[in-house]
């Protein structure tokens, strides 16, 4: 609409101006010759005289009689110049305002500003939510029309042709705050503030695993919002036939969003954290991201399913929750109460998504994976791809509390040290793409598996809850590993990472339908220590001023002592 905008006054303007022309030109009311001149009735008298007896003008001039006589329409004219006019006065106050620098929005009326906002387009849109909140805010706006602003905002939400804008957002967050925003509406802002798309495997084999993708497309919130969203599968059928979960081992590391453990139906699949562009989370899924937010489910394709063309149909309940709340009702009594109750749609915020897309469902002798012949060349490309400038290793300390059993012993807590190793890859434009797994071996140790990564953008290490890189960069992959007191003995200054294919986890991924069956080796990569058992305010212990008085580190050693 924004970008019809000019033409629609153009428009406007031109059909002002044809109506003017036939209001002025009249309505034929009869067939009498008439003088074009003066507009006499020459009836009875024409063509017997050569002169009009009103005007005197010559009436044997070409085109001096017209047939009809016409009556003007004054109500015609009217309309075609307020056609012309109003265009005209709007675009007069528009260079008005950039020439003065004068706010035109701040003078008119609130009804008056939500019209422009629903009729014109989302640019200027935008800048009336600006208005709008600003008068929230300094309370120069009553009270209904404050309501009628949180409304617009929810229907723009709401409306997926519609652009968002931040601003709508924090009228939403301002009706919160000044105890405007309903129960209904709360509710609606959430769920409507989460948009999905569906996606899984384009080929899969009957008895094979199935992967299926829940991927955030945009989320509609303030800029300093932030939410929790936790997802239930309720079922996944393919052509009709409910699709088994499949169960994820100890040994299987390559999880989507659980730990190493057995689930059940009553599991939630993930934990999102979601977030506005100025949110701690927000960085993930702001600017324009698409698809950069998912989670994926692990199911397996039965044996009765039929080859050929299958539709994938998927339902999952979602529970958008401001983050924080999750503590509100105790940390531990909640997280079991969520992990053993699907929540039921319209309970406490929660609804149900039902989605569908497709997949071809292939024969049992079809190759759904191929491989990629390793070569040297390729080889020494990887090792210089995937060598991480540094590992770093951090050192942390931590004073476990006091313990009690059954209310009548209670234990002293201890100081425990740990050491995780953080791994960072970058795997932007790859020259082959990767199913493998990848070991760690400090010198003089075994080599240890740290987690196994997918070119199709998975990596999953070994820790709880973890996929895919928390980093800000995208095309950036993290893996760690927890280390002992045994492999700091030797006070190692250097590791080697193993790549080894292992191809069966492509099976797992979204697009990715071959690896490379090479295995890369990179050699003494530099490890960085980073201590923070004595560091301040999360500054490792090198960089804290080490010059202290002696009375302060006296203080510090009762303290320890305590």
């Amino acid at each position: 609409m924004g970008a019809m905008l000019p033409l629609v006054v153009l428009g406007s303007m031109v059909v002002g101006g044809i109506l003017i022309w036939l209001g002025m030109l009249g309505r034929r009311i009869n067939r009498n010759p008439q003088c074009t001149w003066c507009r006499f009735d020459l009836n009875g008298v024409y063509p017997g005289v050569v002169t009009c007896p009103e005007c005197g003008a010559g009436l044997k001039r070409a085109k001096a009689v017209r047939m009809g006589v016409r009556k003007r329409m004054p109500v015609v004219v009217a309309v075609g110049g307020l056609m012309v006019v109003a265009p005209m006065l709007a675009i007069g106050a528009i260079v008005y305002s950039l020439i003065s620098g004068s706010a035109l929005n701040a003078r008119k009326p609130a009804w008056l500003l939500m019209t422009e906002a629903r009729v014109l387009g989302d640019t200027h849109a935008a800048t009336v939510a600006k208005e709008l909140l600003d008068r929230m805010v300094t309370k120069k706006m009553a009270k209904e029309d404050s309501e009628r602003a949180i409304a617009l905002a929810l229907d723009i939400q709401g409306d997926r042709n519609r652009q968002w804008s931040d601003a709508w957002g924090e009228i939403i967050d301002r009706g919160e705050v000044d105890k405007v925003l309903t129960d209904e509406q709360r509710n609606l802002y959430r769920k409507q503030s989460l948009e999905f798309g569906l996606r899984t495997r384009e080929e899969v084999v009957a008895g094979d695993p199935l992967p299926v993708f829940l991927s955030g497309k945009e989320f509609r919130l303030s800029p300093a919002a932030t939410m929790q969203v936790s997802a239930w599968v309720v079922s996944v059928k393919v052509n009709g036939v409910e699709c088994p979960r499949r169960i994820i081992s100890s040994s299987d590391y390559l999880r989507y969003g659980m730990g190493a453990r057995p689930y059940s139906k009553f599991d939630p699949v993930a934990v999102l954290y979601v977030g506005g562009s100025r949110s701690g989370w927000g960085y993930a899924y702001a600017n324009g991201s698409k698809e950069s937010t998912w989670v994926g489910w692990t199911h397996v394709l039965p044996e009765t399913v039929g080859e050929g063309p299958a539709v994938v149909e998927v339902e999952v309940v979602v529970k958008p929750d401001a983050y924080g709340n999750f503590g509100r009702v105790g940390g531990l009594t909640r997280m079991m109460a969520t992990e053993n109750a699907v929540p039921k749609p319209g309970e406490d915020g929660a609804f149900a998504l039902k989605m569908s897309t497709r997949l071809k469902v292939g024969a049992k002798d079809s190759r759904t994976i191929s491989v990629q012949t390793a070569s040297s060349s390729v080889d020494e490309q990887l090792k210089l791809r995937l060598r991480p400038s540094t590992v770093t290793v951090r050192i942390n300390e931590y004073e476990s509390g006091g313990a009690s059993l059954m209310g009548f012993q209670i234990t002293r807590g201890g100081k425990t040290k740990t050491y995780y190793a953080s791994v960072q890859l970058d795997v932007k434009d790859l020259p082959a793409e990767l199913s493998h797994d990848v070991y760690m071996r400090l010198p003089g140790k075994k080599e240890r598996l740290i987690g196994q990564m997918i070119s199709d953008h998975v990596v999953a290490d070994r820790g709880y809850y973890s996929t895919w890189s928390w980093g800000q960069n995208q095309d950036a992959r993290s893996l760690g590993l927890s280390l002992n007191e045994e492999d700091m003995k030797a006070a190692p200054t250097k590791l080697d990472l193993i790549f080894k294919p292992r191809g069966e986890w492509v099976k797992l991924a979204a697009t990715q339908r071959r690896f490379y069956e090479g295995t890369i080796l990179v050699k003494d990569v530099p490890i960085v220590i980073e201590d923070y058992t004595n560091g301040r305010g999360g500054v490792p212990r090198t960089t804290v001023d080490e010059k202290k008085s002696e009375d302060e580190k006296k203080k510090e050693q009762e303290e320890e002592k305590r």
